[in-house]
């Protein structure tokens, strides 16, 4: 049985907590036994400190992005600085369907970052949470661009 993997995500959480919700179960009811968790922002004093070692626990981050990401800034922009520096593989959710980096909308803390942007799917986000760490691994030295799936992915979905 595969080892049960901690998923770090980072949103807006004044806007998506059901978002958040959503893809906690229905990326689990496919059959995965992945944790997928968060900081609780009520605490602004240890906010910094949560999400560091949240995130220093953490097999890869999830980064969902919307029309709203670019404009976010704060926890949300320094969650994401925080992956980056700890070399965290990422995964870049578009909810608007991008299967690859959404120029309009992703925040310019991750442009030009070596992570992996998909559409907001929960087969997707399944399959590129086994396949992104390991080639993460691999390749981080290396590669210092956006990467996204083959289109063939998306087609074994039926997406």
């Amino acid at each position: 049985m595969d080892e049960k993997k901690r998923i770090y995500v980072i949103f807006d959480h004044s806007a998506d907590m059901l978002t958040f919700s959503e893809i906690k179960s229905s990326c689990n009811a496919e059959g995965s036994c992945n944790y997928f968790y968060t900081i609780d922002y009520s605490d602004d004093y240890n906010n910094k400190i949560k999400a560091n070692s949240a995130i220093k626990t953490a097999s890869v981050v999830l980064v969902m992005v919307d029309s709203n990401s670019k404009y976010l800034g704060g926890m949300y922009d320094y969650e994401i600085d925080s992956a980056l520096h700890q070399e965290k593989p990422i995964i870049v959710v578009n909810k608007n369907g991008n299967r690859s980096i959404d120029l309009d909308n992703c925040p310019i803390c991750l442009r030009n970052k070596f992570a992996l942007h998909i559409s907001n799917s929960p087969d997707i986000i399944n399959a590129a949470i086994l396949v992104w760490p390991l080639y993460y691994d691999m390749h981080k030295d290396e590669e210092k661009h956006s990467m996204y799936l083959e289109d063939s992915i998306y087609k074994h979905y039926n997406l």
